[in-house]
């Protein structure tokens, strides 16, 4: 069992998985929003739906990840289940 002052590496981890998450959705949500306007005075999207569905694989193999690490930071500091 780690105690708590060691794991503020896997702590800084989980922190910068959700902040890349959040920065990805960001991407998504204005590539939509430019997309769905289509008024002819916005830009074109950046992204193509290949484009869009990459970084939804993206953003579940991190939150995958991110969740991996939060259960074996729970277990290794004996939170009950």
């Amino acid at each position: 069992m780690r105690k708590p002052q060691d794991c503020g590496y896997t702590f800084a981890q989980i922190a910068e998985a959700l902040d890349v998450i959040g920065t990805l959705t960001d991407v998504l949500a204005e590539n939509t929003v430019v997309r769905e306007s289509g008024d002819g005075i916005n830009p074109e999207p950046q992204l193509n739906s290949r484009g869009e569905a990459g970084i939804q694989s993206a953003v579940r193999l991190i939150a995958r990840s991110a969740h991996r690490e939060l259960s074996q930071l729970a277990t290794d500091l004996g939170v009950p289940e």
